[in-house]
């Protein structure tokens, strides 16, 4: 499993940190570099999504490529399963 780099970004404009992820140095350099054009711009870094999307692009994004095992990938779609039977359409801020 590769290393996973993190920051955070202030939002001025809200007052909210946003979270940025990458998977190398460089990578998170040219994200936080976006997410500030984003915030100069005065673009809604927080939007509003259901449980079920959320999920969905969180395994996508934040699981897929670390290329784990379908072993570790299965047992996560199997809670994230579950968990989207109780919350699916809960909508919540990102």
């Amino acid at each position: 499993m590769g290393k996973v780099y993190r920051t955070s970004v202030y939002d001025s404009n809200t007052g909210r940190r946003k979270s940025v992820r990458a998977s190398s140095p460089e990578e998170l350099k040219k994200k936080v570099a976006e997410v500030k054009a984003q915030i100069s711009r005065g673009e809604d870094l927080f939007t509003t999504a259901n449980f079920r999307d959320w999920t969905d692009k969180w395994y996508r994004d934040q699981k897929l490529p670390l290329d784990l095992s379908p072993r570790t990938l299965g047992v996560y779609r199997r809670c994230m399963k579950h968990l989207i039977k109780r919350f699916g359409r809960k909508k919540f801020r990102i």
